[in-house]
């Protein structure tokens, strides 16, 4: 898990992730990019429109911060805002790893 000051947006930040940051659509993820000279920044988002139970959402988000810990170091100086599609609830682990990869990459 990344610690608390690399989780640390708040909702401005997203705000104007949606309005400023380059976007990059997957399929079970909209990712957006902001630069950034200091440390990088995460954020996911998983609404309730994507699922009901509580455990389905953050099961997605701990599967997205664990890979975004593992990737971290090739990740360049850019905040990210994970929005999650509603497709992503019933993806295998290894689907939303492999797609949230390849979203990263493209960064």
């Amino acid at each position: 898990m990344l610690p608390k000051t690399q989780r640390g947006l708040t909702a401005s930040d997203f705000k104007l992730f949606y309005r400023t940051g380059s976007k990059i659509e997957t399929r079970f993820f909209r990712i957006f990019f902001k630069k950034t000279k200091e440390q990088p920044q995460f954020g996911v988002v998983v609404s309730k429109k994507i699922s009901k139970s509580a455990v389905i959402r953050n099961r997605i988000k701990r599967i997205a911060y664990n890979k975004i810990s593992e990737t971290y170091d090739n990740i360049s100086k850019v905040d990210v805002v994970l929005v999650t599609k509603p497709s992503a609830a019933e993806a295998t682990v290894d689907q939303l790893e492999l797609d949230l990869e390849k979203g990263l990459k493209n960064e």
